[in-house]
C-alpha cells in the first residue's frame, strides 16, 4: 500500500466499487519495471503523482528514470449489481363526493420499490471527481423513482413493475434526463424491479379494497356477459325444441346425466322402431292400434318417440288414425350394424357397377374439398353386412374417408353410401380427437336427408356438434 503522504488520492467507500486499490511500483533490476495488469481491470499509472498512462490488460514495461516515484491506481471494469430501495407515494382512486361529506376524496398509497441495476465505470475522470459519486447517483435515481410513482395509479398497479423498469432504464440511460455516464461516469446497462410492495397497512388496506373493487367490476361484466349468453342458449334451445319436437327442458339437460339418460331412451325406442322396419328418418303414415276398450278415440293419433309428447290433432294436418313419425335431431351413437342395401325383386342381389353414379361421386368430393375436408381418395366399393355381421353376397356401397384436422388431432368420418344413394340416406361412424374406435352417428342433416343434400352438409353438422 502506498504511504500516506504520497498517496495520489483518498479511496472513499462509496469509490470501493470500482477503485479497488493504490500501489506504490518498486523498480527490478537495472530500473526496469515489469507489470501484469489482470483482463477485468485498467491501471492508471502516476508518476511523481501526476497520471502519464492508462495500462490496458496485459503485461508493460518501462525505465524507472531518474529519482522518480511510481504509482497505480486499480481500476474495477466488472459489471456491478448496484441495489436501491426507493418510496414513493401513488395516486389512489377517487371517492365520490356524496360519499366523502360533500368534498372529493382521492386515496393514496405509499409504495417501495426495490431495484437492482447493472452498472459499470465508463469515465474514470468523472468518477473521481465525485467524493461520494454513489450518493450522488442514488439521489438521481431517488428523485426519478419518486416522480415516476407518483405519476401511476391503483388501476395500473399490475403495470407498475414494468413502468418503472423502462423508465428508469431511459431516465438513467445515455441521453436520458440524467444521463448517468455523462454525470457521474457509470454506464447502467440494465434496471430490474425486484419488488413493488405497499409499505403500511393501511395502505395495504385500501390496495386490496380497490383490488376487490376491481375484481366485483369484472365479475359484473362476466355475470352480464352470461346472462346475455344463457339468453341466446334458451333461445336456441326453444327453437331446437320447437323443430324437433322436444321439450327445450329435456334438450337444456342434454349434457347432464338426467338429460342424456332421456335422450339415450328416446334414442333406444327409434332403434326398436328400425329393428321393426320403421325407418325414423323419414316421415310414415302408420295405423294405430284400435282402442277396443274405448280409451282412444277415434281421432286421436300415436306418438312416436320417448321424449315426443302427444299434439292435438289440428285441421289440415293428417287424417285421423295417423300420425307423422318425430326425429329426435339429436346427434347420439348406434349401436346398430347399416341395414342392407335393397335388393332386386328378381334375384335378390345387387346388380350393377358402383352404387354411386361418377357425377355424383365428383359433386361430393368438390363439396367437401370446398367445404375445407380431406378426403381420402376417391372412395372405394365394400360390400354390406347384414345384422349378424356376414357380407351380403353380390351387394356394393360406396365408401368414402373424410377428415378435418384439428389443434388435438384429426375427427375422422367413414360415409356409407348404399345403393339408391342419394335417395337412401347414407351411413356415417365418427371417430373423434380423443380415441377409440369409430362409433355410428345420426345427425339431423341425415335424420331429415332428401336427395338435394349432399355429405358435405353432414360434416360440416358433425364438426360443429363435436368439440
Amino acid at each position: 500500500m502506498a504511504n500516506s503522504q504520497d498517496s495520489i488520492m483518498e479511496i472513499t467507500s462509496q469509490q470501493r466499487h470500482f477503485l479497488l486499490k493504490e500501489e506504490e511500483l518498486k523498480a527490478g533490476f537495472f530500473g526496469l519495471h515489469t507489470v501484469q495488469v489482470d483482463a477485468s481491470q485498467t491501471w492508471l499509472l502516476y508518476r511523481d503523482g501526476v497520471l502519464l498512462r492508462r495500462l490496458q490488460p496485459g503485461r508493460h514495461s518501462w525505465w524507472n528514470g531518474f529519482f522518480h516515484k511510481w504509482h497505480i491506481m486499480k481500476i474495477n471494469n466488472r459489471v456491478e449489481l448496484l441495489h436501491i430501495q426507493v418510496k414513493g407515494r401513488v395516486k389512489g382512486p377517487s371517492m365520490a363526493s356524496e360519499a366523502a361529506g360533500g368534498t372529493a376524496l382521492e386515496l393514496a398509497c405509499d409504495v417501495t420499490a426495490e431495484l437492482e441495476l447493472t452498472c459499470k465505470i465508463a469515465d474514470i475522470e468523472n468518477f473521481i471527481q465525485y467524493r461520494a459519486p454513489l450518493s450522488v447517483f442514488l439521489a438521481a435515481v431517488q428523485d426519478m423513482v419518486v416522480e415516476f410513482i407518483g405519476r401511476l395509479s391503483y388501476d395500473q398497479y399490475g403495470q407498475w413493475a414494468t413502468v418503472i423498469r423502462n423508465w428508469a432504464k431511459q431516465y438513467l440511460g445515455a441521453g436520458g434526463g440524467f444521463d448517468a455516464e455523462r454525470r457521474v461516469g457509470i454506464r447502467v446497462d440494465d434496471v430490474f424491479v425486484t419488488d413493488f410492495k405497499p409499505n403500511t397497512v393501511q395502505d395495504r388496506t385500501v390496495l386490496s379494497m380497490y383490488q376487490l373493487i376491481e375484481r366485483s367490476k369484472r365479475e359484473l361484466v362476466e355475470a352480464q356477459s352470461n346472462a346475455r349468453r344463457d339468453t341466446v342458449v334458451a333461445e336456441s334451445f326453444a327453437r331446437q325444441g320447437e323443430i324437433l319436437n322436444l321439450p327445450p327442458s329435456i334438450l337444456a339437460l342434454q349434457d347432464s346425466p338426467i338429460g342424456r339418460a332421456l335422450i339415450d331412451r328416446d334414442a333406444d325406442l327409434r332403434k326398436l322402431m328400425v329393428a321393426t322396419g320403421i325407418n325414423p328418418s323419414i316421415n310414415v303414415n302408420i295405423q294405430p292400434l284400435q282402442d277396443t276398450r274405448g280409451q282412444l278415440g277415434s281421432g286421436q293419433t300415436s306418438s312416436l318417440g320417448y321424449l315426443n309428447p302427444p299434439r292435438p290433432q289440428v285441421a289440415g294436418q293428417l287424417p285421423p288414425g295417423f300420425a307423422a313419425q318425430q326425429v329426435t335431431g339429436q346427434i347420439y351413437p348406434a349401436s346398430q350394424p347399416f341395414p342392407a342395401p335393397q335388393q332386386t325383386q328378381d334375384t335378390g342381389q345387387y346388380s350393377g357397377g358402383s352404387p354411386v353414379d361418377a357425377a355424383r361421386q365428383e359433386l361430393e368430393l368438390s363439396e367437401l374439398e370446398r367445404a375445407g375436408f380431406q378426403v381420402a381418395g376417391s372412395g372405394q366399393l365394400v360390400p354390406v353386412y347384414d345384422d349378424a355381421g356376414q357380407p351380403v353376397p353380390g351387394s356394393k356401397e360406396w365408401m368414402l374417408q373424410v377428415t378435418l384436422r384439428r389443434s388435438t388431432g384429426y375427427l375422422t368420418m367413414m360415409f356409407h353410401c348404399p345403393a339408391g344413394y342419394p335417395n337412401i340416406p347414407p351411413a356415417v361412424e365418427v371417430k373423434t380427437t380423443a380415441g377409440g374406435g369409430l362409433q355410428r352417428m345420426v345427425p339431423n342433416t341425415i335424420h331429415a336427408w332428401n336427395a338435394g343434400r349432399v355429405l358435405a352438409d353432414a360434416a360440416r353438422e358433425i364438426a360443429e356438434s363435436i368439440p
